[in-house]
């Protein structure tokens, strides 16, 4: 709560009054007087730091830390002797969360010791720590470590992993736990031919069989379901004297060394560095807009990986983009970025990867336009010429020629000037622009008519525009409807 605390017992007499003739208080909280001489050590499993006051009050604060042998599931008990020049001058029980255990949950915990209910010290003598030990490790989960003939720790993650993923990894002290492993088919040869057995020959090391019974715990292992180990263990050590705290990892030691390796596979999984729009976008679908196409909300990009998983040095891996709608853009450049590289998708929406010897991450996807729908840019008349801009390159509507001519427009030109026309057409195949030039100049009033479907986006031949009116206005600019 806020504001000043206090923390111990206050003990008064008191007269017929109700007046304290005299009070006795106790503070839990050490009162001390100058700086004190400090001190302090550390442990394998803890720190500490000493102080002695110039009134004779010490003080100490010890932090315990979880070893790493053991999960954080479980209260942690501790106790340790606190001495004074080498001698026992009082021993810590933290068997609580008052008293300062380890919380389940946590690594580590604070303990604050003080000699206020004991006989006071000279600032020359020196406080330490002695006979640090965990009191509950039976009841302790433990972290099981599967190591190979040599001690290299097995690896139980990853597609290129030792065991099987579901592998169990952790092992109850005091009970009976069922401690269950195999071998990663995918890495090691489990077929049995001939004198080859499949099977690797294991122990386990600083646990004993669920019953009490003070024998090695070893067999053989295979790989898969269908041969996994499964034994019931208790984590410890055990032998006809008698059961014995664990202070270390339980280790299942598996002896690969005659096994035959499977060349290793590899995957293609998703970057950290990946948008949620890119995420969905493989083996789904997300806009374009998401992509980052400016008011492309109705097209969209799904891309497939296949294969993905399960592959060796060397496969190919395919890449397929799917582009649906079309109606904000023709068409797309999209490239998946790839810590490999760069994988391009090709004009039949296909790329392609190869497998270095190791697995591959996406990064990214990168989307521009390609092809944008069909329209026109501007229109200027300079004299008798006029020229048409459009956003990208067209051809015109006949199968027999890409180029545009005359026939693909009808004129209304002022009456007053007789005798004008259209004398030329010009325009290369896939160009963006056309130009028209009439007998004489261009009057205001003027209107040249691209026909219906006469104009079609060089990249899409589906994509055609309707009707065009290009009207000469009086200030010599162009009018284009729509």
């Amino acid at each position: 709560t806020a504001g000043l605390q206090f923390r111990g017992k206050i003990v008064t007499v008191m007269n017929s009054q109700g007046v304290a003739e005299w009070a006795f208080i106790d503070s839990l909280t050490p009162v001390t007087t100058g700086s004190g001489v400090p001190s302090g050590g550390s442990g394998e499993y803890y720190t500490y730091d000493a102080t002695v006051f110039s009134n004779g009050v010490a003080r100490l604060n010890l932090t315990a830390k979880r070893p790493a042998w053991l999960t954080n599931a479980i209260d942690l008990q501790y106790s340790f002797d606190v001495l004074v020049n080498g001698v026992v001058y009082d021993t810590v029980v933290a068997d609580s969360d008052a008293d300062g255990q380890v919380r389940d949950g946590a690594n580590t915990a604070t303990v604050l010791w003080s000699n206020t209910w004991m006989y006071p010290l000279n600032t020359s003598d020196k406080v330490t720590v002695d006979n640090f030990q965990w009191t509950n490790l039976s009841a302790q989960t433990y972290v099981v470590k599967y190591i190979d003939q040599n001690g290299r720790e097995l690896t139980t993650t990853g597609s290129n992993a030792d065991l099987d993923s579901w592998s169990e990894t952790t092992l109850t002290a005091g009970g009976a736990d069922t401690l269950i492993f195999s071998l990663n088919g995918a890495k090691y040869d489990v077929a049995a031919s001939g004198s080859y057995t499949g099977q690797a020959d294991y122990k386990v090391i600083n646990a004993y069989k669920a019953g009490l019974v003070p024998a090695a715990v070893s067999g053989q292992t295979g790989a898969g379901t269908g041969t996994a180990t499964t034994v019931a263990l208790t984590a410890g050590t055990f032998d006809a004297n008698g059961i014995y705290a664990l202070e270390d990892y339980v280790y299942v030691q598996i002896d690969v060394a005659s096994l035959k390796t499977q060349a290793p596979t590899y995957s293609v999984k998703l970057g950290d560095s990946m948008t949620n729009a890119e995420k969905t976008a493989i083996g789904g679908t997300t806009t374009m807009a998401a992509l980052g196409i400016s008011g492309a909300t109705n097209d969209t990009l799904g891309i497939t990986v296949s294969p993905a998983i399960g592959l060796k040095e060397y496969d190919v891996v395919t890449f397929t983009a799917t582009i649906r709608d079309g109606t904000d853009n023709v068409a797309y450049n999209v490239t998946i970025k790839t810590d490999a590289g760069d994988v391009t998708i090709d004009s039949t929406g296909k790329g392609y990867l190869t497998m270095p010897a190791g697995d591959v991450t996406i990064e990214g996807i990168d989307v521009s336009v390609a092809a944008p729908l069909l329209a026109v840019r501007n229109a200027t008349v300079e004299g008798n010429v006029m020229t048409i801009r459009f956003n990208t390159g067209v051809d015109q509507r006949t199968a027999d020629t890409d180029t545009f001519d005359s026939t693909e427009f009808n004129d209304t030109l002022d009456p007053k000037s007789r005798h004008r026309d259209i004398v030329t057409v010009e325009h290369a195949a896939e160009s963006d622009t056309i130009t028209i030039t009439l007998s004489s100049k261009f009057n205001t009033g003027d209107k040249i008519v691209l026909d219906t479907g006469a104009a079609v986006n060089a990249a899409d031949a589906t994509n055609k525009l309707g009707a065009v009116t290009f009207e000469v206005q009086a200030d010599g600019s162009v009018k284009v409807t729509p």
